[in-house]
């Protein structure tokens, strides 16, 4: 952004326009506001390729000297190239402060720089090889490549659109921008300084007038405050009376001692901030979903919306380094959760490499915003047995990953998609219930929080990585687990709208109740990587919002992404075929049956347990149930907590992957009726029938009701079902089913 470059009045009285500071602050302003103002210094951007220039005359005259020593051309050339790599390698690496456009611009151009440096090198090899007879010639083709190459430069970095002349803050309160720099500024030295700690010997300068907001530069004075993270925005927001949501305090990228303050005067998010509805969708005019190339892995981002001060958009970073990245949102109702998880949902299938799982964890099936499920590579949003089945599987894909990429490396593919599983409403899902039907050793009696905590931590560098969604703001939210806590902070953190001490759970200074209404605003926590690498800023903005009735025509332009290859089979094969049944099953052929089943079930057709199944734990063959005969393998007994390899038997037995899209497995046969086996003695009344209607082959609680039906209630049934069980006198097996204790030891 840039202001007006001419002078203002408050520039004509230095002696007023520093008053406050002290007196080595006020030379040391001085001497900064006489360097901004400096005409070398507001060229400075034109005359670097001039500077490049230079250096390469400077090096040709190293290169003569060379010569005349007795060094060989080749040898110069070869030491000129590794001096001109080197150069623009660091540029592109490190440059920061004055040094931050060149980074900047060899970055979105590679291609010229690499042009530039070529060119660079070859008119050092001529010059090597030229007398001087031909230096006029040598001199004039430098000239031309010097304005051919920088023209681009120059077109992009004309004089007086690049250069922002800070303007030191005024403390006479006046009209327009510079009244309010002086009333901030005042107002800082008067309530914000005499708190202390921190904020001692603070003071504010640099001042700039952004599009939508007003920037200082808070300077510490090293000994108390220590940047950006050693102050808090609603003490500062109080001392200020400002909104605290119209603050941002971030770090200053040229020193640690000091920091940047934005006062949002005017957001660009009040209204609704909606995708451009045609592929490819864009936020703010940034796609949708992009990829940014960073040496030898791409870099995948997703942007989700606009901060509020106008600087820029916030990514929820996906890939990088060879790994992926989960995250957590947190939200009250009506915060725009939802929402939220669709964007990010359209933007994994527009990078055509993510495929995504959604598990739901409330207890009326799924909370997801509208129809989304039907977007998603797999739904097991209805009830915890779908839940646990997809924990379980995706374990089992990132197990079989690790086995591969041995160097903790993952890139993505179209055959071979990153796996992203959505976990709304986690405070529910994420218990520490183990399912003691499987020994010890064995991953299958792992609680749902052991198994997100394992995916969360290793699962990144195989493609496999958790989103935590939930309006739970407590340790809940993490089934209770710290290490869970902490894999999930790696990756990206929003907290929406919802209570006010939520922030805390993430280690941030925000108030929840305090972003406005309307659904949609968010805090954006600042995280890094395990490297220590800037994942997102942290600041307010506000999400990309699509609505309902659009997204189909947004998701209609975009193909399935879906799992294929030994991913498939693997997946396929541990859950008897329930992940190819289910791709192969249309949106429209899933809604027939569900009205079909609420059709029988108004008609009376149906049981309420039959109806919503999930509702009293019945569902779907769970998770916990071994894979069907001939489905390719059985998981060991002996999987160990961390050991990655230790799943090898299940994977060996995996048949080869050369069939990519083989046939899903037949479907688990029934049990075939047991004989009548004779009721003890010991039980009578309820008890005895529901052993005996057990014992003839009723295995589920359905099944036991349709055969006691008129003979008992269907309360006294289920107590009875439950007390045989806690008894020892029937055994609940993996399939939601129940069975005599001697029929589940040999079958």
């Amino acid at each position: 952004m840039t202001t007006d470059t001419a002078p203002t009045e408050g520039a004509a009285a230095p002696g007023r326009r520093l008053a406050g500071m002290p007196a080595i602050e006020r030379i040391r302003a001085r001497l900064h506001a006489a360097d901004e103002a400096a005409l070398r210094n507001r060229l400075r951007l034109q005359l670097q390729p001039w500077y490049a220039a230079a250096a390469v005359v400077g090096l040709g005259l190293v290169q003569e000297l060379a010569q005349w020593v007795g060094a060989s051309p080749g040898a110069t050339a070869t030491a000129n190239a590794l001096a001109i790599s080197t150069t623009l390698g660091a540029l592109a690496a490190i440059g920061r402060g004055r040094y931050s456009e060149i980074r900047d611009w060899l970055r979105a151009h590679p291609l010229r720089g690499t042009a530039a440096g070529a060119a660079s090198w070859g008119w050092l090899v001529a010059a090597s090889l030229a007398d001087w007879a031909d230096a006029a010639g040598l001199a004039q083709a430098g000239v031309v490549a010097l304005v051919v190459l920088a023209a681009h430069w120059w077109r992009t970095h004309r004089p007086g659109h690049t250069i922002t002349e800070r303007v030191e803050p005024d403390l006479d309160v006046e009209e327009g921008p510079t009244g309010v720099a002086a009333q901030i500024a005042a107002e800082w030295q008067s309530s914000v300084v005499p708190r202390g700690g921190a904020y001692t010997n603070t003071f504010l300068s640099d001042y700039v007038k952004l599009d939508f907001a007003h920037e200082w530069t808070i300077n510490f004075d090293g000994r108390h405050g220590r940047g950006a993270a050693s102050v808090s925005v609603e003490e500062i927001a109080f001392a200020l009376d400002k909104d605290p949501t119209t603050l941002i305090v971030e770090p200053h990228p040229d020193s640690q001692r000091r920091a940047l303050l934005r006062w949002v005067e005017s957001s660009p998010v009040i209204g609704h901030v909606t995708p451009e509805p045609e592929y490819p969708f864009a936020i703010g005019g940034r796609p949708l979903w992009r990829w940014e190339e960073q040496g030898r892995y791409p870099e995948g981002r997703a942007t989700i919306g606009l901060y509020g001060d106008g600087v820029g958009a916030h990514d929820w970073l996906t890939y990088r380094s060879g790994r992926m990245f989960g995250g957590f949102v947190y939200g009250g109702t009506g915060a725009g959760k939802g929402i939220l998880l669709a964007l990010l949902q359209l933007a994994w299938r527009a990078s055509g490499v993510t495929a995504v799982w959604t598990l739901d964890g409330s207890e009326a099936g799924d909370s997801y915003k509208g129809d989304l499920v039907d977007y998603a590579d797999w739904d097991r949003t209805h009830g915890p047995g779908q839940a646990r089945q997809a924990l379980e599987a995706a374990y089992a894909l990132m197990c079989d990953r690790g086995l591969g990429t041995r160097k903790g490396e993952f890139i993505p593919t179209p055959e071979d998609p990153g796996l992203v599983l959505i976990l709304d409403e986690c405070h529910n899902l994420l218990t520490n219930d183990e399912n003691r039907d499987y020994p010890p050793g064995d991953f299958r009696r792992w609680s749902n929080t052991k198994l997100a905590s394992e995916i969360a931590r290793r699962g990144g560098k195989c493609g496999v990585v958790v989103v935590l969604a939930t309006q739970d703001a407590t340790l809940k939210a993490f089934g209770g687990d710290n290490v869970l806590r902490n894999s999930i902070l790696q990756g990206n953190c929003l907290i929406m709208r919802g209570e006010k001490g939520a922030a805390s759970l993430l280690n941030a200074k925000v108030n929840a109740a305090a972003l406005q209404s309307g659904g949609g605003y968010a805090y954006a926590v600042a995280t890094t990587d395990e490297s220590g690498k800037e994942i997102s800023r942290a600041a307010v903005l506000r999400c990309g919002y699509i609505h309902h009735d659009d997204y189909p025509h947004y998701f209609g332009q975009l193909g399935d992404v879906r799992l294929g290859g030994a991913a498939r089979r693997i997946v396929d094969d541990y859950t008897a075929g329930d992940y190819s049944a289910a791709a192969e099953t249309s949106v429209a052929e899933i809604k027939q049956q569900e009205d079909a089943r609420r059709e029988a079930y108004l008609r009376g057709e149906m049981a309420l347990e039959e109806y919503l199944p999930h509702l009293f734990g019945l569902g779907e063959a769970t998770a916990s149930a071994p894979p069907a005969a001939g489905g390719g393998g059985q998981v060991p007994a002996d999987l160990l907590p961390g050991s990655m390899p230790d799943i090898t038997e299940f994977l060996a037995a995996v048949p080869a992957a050369a069939d990519i899209d083989p046939p899903p497995p037949a479907p688990e046969p029934r049990p075939a009726p047991q004989p009548p086996r004779a009721v003890p003695g010991r039980l009578q009344g309820a008890q005895a029938a529901v052993y005996a209607a057990v014992a003839a082959g009723a295995h589920t609680t359905a099944e036991v009701l349709t055969a006691l039906e008129g003979r008992y209630s269907p309360s006294a049934i289920k107590g009875a079902l439950k007390a045989l069980a806690e008894g020892g006198d029937l055994v609940k097996a993996g399939h939601g089913r129940y069975t005599l204790p001697a029929l589940d030891r040999a079958g």
